[in-house]
């Protein structure tokens, strides 16, 4: 990863939007802020839910509730949501391939 003075990144901005990598950028020697590369707008959303305390707190719980209970397996897990979206949409919602 690299890192860069505020003073610089300032200096040559384009450039550093068109990097591959994230860059640190430091003021008077302390940390600041990352700049961070996407590619989409998918990339954006996972960054901005990655920073999402409530989300993530919700996460947690869940993970916490499926190391308790096991969890329920995957095609049951796709049953019901198969069986939920069914009712609500009169048997028009259609899972994607693969899932």
């Amino acid at each position: 990863m690299k890192t860069a003075t505020s003073t610089t990144v300032r200096a040559q901005f384009s450039s550093y939007l068109n990097q591959s990598e994230p860059t640190v950028v430091t003021q008077n020697g302390h940390f600041k802020a990352v700049l961070v590369p996407v590619q989409t707008a998918e990339d954006v959303e996972r960054l901005l839910m990655a920073d999402n305390k409530r989300l993530m707190e919700i996460l947690a719980e869940s993970d916490r509730q499926i190391d308790e209970s096991g969890g329920i397996p995957h095609d049951e897990f796709w049953k019901r949501i198969d069986a939920k979206y069914a009712k609500k949409s009169n048997g028009k919602h259609k899972r994607k391939a693969g899932k």
